[in-house]
């Protein structure tokens, strides 16, 4: 699950601030990129409650990746996950890294739809996020 990311909020030191630096300039850059901060324990321990990642919207998903989507039950609400299999060109299956967190993935809802998925592109550790 995620929230969205306020590029406003303070960074801890220098390398945040580049981080933040660079991601405002990628996010400028169209469309097609989006901001999140990752919510639960789900994606354990390659994301973590905190991690801000960005998203790239593409519509070519490979075994492996971590995706973005929202989620088939609760359109309100974005899931991340790893494709785990790719059934046609419009559906993927995907599963958690952490499969004692949640079933909220392929084993409970089945495979889900390519487009309107992003692509996880840039990770940063909520060591580099400050909190509020």
């Amino acid at each position: 699950m995620f929230s969205f990311f306020s590029l406003n909020e303070p960074v801890g030191d220098e390398i945040g601030e580049l981080a933040r630096t660079y991601t405002r300039r990628v996010l400028r850059s169209g469309r097609r990129f989006k901001l999140f901060v990752v919510a639960e324990d789900s994606m354990r321990p390659s994301l973590i409650p905190g991690d801000a990642v960005v998203g790239f919207r593409n519509s070519r998903p490979r075994i492996g990746q971590v995706r973005i989507f929202r989620s088939p039950l609760d359109e309100n609400m974005w899931l991340v996950k790893r494709v785990s299999e790719i059934v046609d060109p419009s559906e993927m299956c995907v599963l958690s890294d952490n499969a004692d967190a949640t079933r909220a993935d392929s084993r409970t809802f089945g495979p889900v739809a390519v487009q309107g998925s992003y692509r996880v592109l840039i990770r940063l550790p909520r060591r580099l996020v400050a909190a509020r």
